[in-house]
C-alpha cells in the first residue's frame, strides 16, 4: 500500500496526477484520476524524478535498477496525438507504484560501495567504486572543487564538501545543505539522521560540538586546551570516537553523548586519526604512525587491545569499514605522492589495490548503492 501523493508534472501550469492510497492491482488502477498534461518533455519529467527519489528510495537498502527503467519509459516523446490522457495515467501510476513495491525490503541486504574523492577529472570530484569487481562510477564532476564525503544514513543520500571563495558548504544532489560548521574534516552523520557532531576551532581550542541538523542548536561536548579531531558517532549513535592532542601527543578518545564521559583508548601519544566504527560497535579502524610512516591499526573499545593491520613503505590513511569487515582506505605506496585505494582483508592479512590513477584517490566512506545510484541515471 502506498499512500497518496500528489505529483506536479508541470510546475509552470501546476497540473498534477494523484495516486491514490492503492494495493498493487491493476484493475484498481482504473480509478486513479486522468494526467492533465499528457506532454512528457524533460522539463515535465523532472518532478516526477524528484518525486520517485523522494518516495522510493526514502528507506535504506532500497534500489533503483526498476526504477530506472520506468522513468526512460516516462520520458520517452510523448504518445501519439489523440491517446487517452487517462491510459497515460493509468500507464505512469501502475508504472510508479510497481516500481516503488518491487523495491527489496530494507532489512535485506545492500551492495557495499565505497564513495571517495578523486583528482582524476579535475580538483576534486566525488566519485563511487563497487569494492569486488573494481567498477568506478563518476557522481559528482563539476567545475567546483568537491572535498569529503559523508553517508546520511537515515536519508539514505551522500552529502558531500564543495569548496568556494565564501567557504565550505555541504551539499547533495547539487543542493546546499548547510554551511560546513567543522574545522579539518566532514561532519558525522548520527544514525537517526538528527544530529552532527563535528571539530570547530573556538577561543584558540578545537574542540568537539553537538548541533541539530537543522543548526537549531549546538553543545559543545568536549572542553580544554587541546585538539579535538575526526569526530564520528558509534553505530548506536550513543557515543563519538574521536583523536585528540594533547601535551602528550595524539591519542583516541570515547565520548558519552549522554554523560559526557571520556575515556582514552590509546595511551602512547603516536599520531592517531580518521577513526572508522566496525558494523557492530566493537572495535575501531583508524591511522597511526609508525616509525615515521602512517599505517592501519585497530583497537578493542572494551579492552583497549591495539593491532597493527599494515606495514610496508609508504603511508596509509584515512580506514573504513566494511560491513563485512574489511578495511578500505588511501594509501601512498613508497611515498610517490600518488595515492590510490587499497582493501585489506581483516581475516587473512591480504591486501588488495582498488584503484590506480596519478595524482589523488582518497577519502572512502562506507554506502550502500542505493544512497548514489541515481546520481549515474540521466536526471
Amino acid at each position: 500500500m502506498i499512500d497518496a501523493i500528489t505529483l506536479v508534472t508541470s510546475t509552470a501550469d501546476k497540473h498534477a496526477l494523484v495516486l491514490p492510497r492503492l494495493a498493487l492491482d491493476r484493475s484498481a488502477l482504473q480509478d486513479s484520476p486522468p494526467l492533465q498534461n499528457p506532454s512528457q518533455s524533460p522539463e515535465a519529467c523532472r518532478p516526477l524524478r524528484a518525486l520517485v527519489k523522494g518516495t522510493c528510495v526514502s528507506n535504506r537498502g532500497r534500489k533503483l535498477e526498476t526504477l530506472a527503467g520506468v522513468l526512460k519509459t516516462m520520458c520517452k516523446p510523448p504518445p501519439p496525438t489523440g491517446a487517452s490522457t487517462r491510459c497515460v495515467s493509468v500507464m505512469l501510476t501502475a508504472g510508479l507504484l510497481s516500481a516503488c513495491a518491487t523495491q527489496p525490503s530494507i532489512d535485506e541486504p545492500v551492495e557495499p560501495t565505497i564513495v571517495f574523492v578523486s583528482q582524476r577529472s579535475g580538483d576534486g570530484d566525488i566519485y563511487a567504486i563497487d569494492p569486488d569487481s573494481g567498477a568506478v562510477s563518476p557522481l559528482i564532476t563539476t567545475p567546483a572543487s568537491e572535498g569529503g564525503a559523508i553517508w546520511d544514513a537515515e536519508r539514505n543520500r551522500i552529502v558531500y564538501q564543495v569548496f568556494g571563495d565564501d567557504g565550505t558548504e555541504l551539499r547533495s544532489d547539487g543542493r546546499r545543505v548547510m554551511g560546513d560548521p567543522s574545522a579539518e574534516a566532514p561532519p558525522s552523520w548520527s544514525p537517526d539522521g538528527r544530529y552532527l557532531v563535528y571539530s570547530a576551532k573556538r577561543d584558540s581550542n578545537e574542540n568537539l560540538y553537538l548541533a541539530t541538523v537543522d543548526g537549531s542548536s549546538e553543545r559543545r561536548l568536549t572542553d580544554g586546551p587541546y585538539t579535538d579531531r575526526y569526530p564520528v558517532f558509534s553505530p548506536d549513535g550513543q557515543s563519538v570516537a574521536f583523536a585528540r592532542r594533547d601535551t602528550r601527543g595524539w591519542d583516541l578518545f570515547v565520548v558519552s553523548l549522554t554523560t559526557r564521559e571520556e575515556r582514552r583508548l590509546t595511551n602512547d601519544g603516536e599520531y592517531v586519526g580518521h577513526p572508522s566504527w566496525s558494523a557492530e560497535g566493537r572495535s575501531l579502524v583508524f591511522d597511526r604512525t609508525y616509525d615515521g610512516q602512517a599505517d592501519i591499526a585497530s583497537v578493542d573499545v572494551q579492552t583497549g587491545e591495539l593491532r597493527r593491520l599494515t606495514e610496508r613503505l609508504g603511508n596509509d590513511l584515512k580506514p573504513v569499514y566494511l560491513p563485512d569487515g574489511r578495511v578500505v582506505f588511501a594509501a601512498d605506496v613508497d611515498s610517490r605522492n600518488e595515492w590510490d585505494l587499497w582493501i585489506l582483508d581483516t581475516a587473512t592479512g591480504e591486501l588488495r589495490q582498488l584503484t590506480e590513477t596519478p595524482g589523488f584517490d582518497g577519502g572512502p566512506v562506507y554506502a550502500p548503492r542505493s544512497a548514489w545510484r541515481h546520481l549515474t541515471e540521466a536526471f
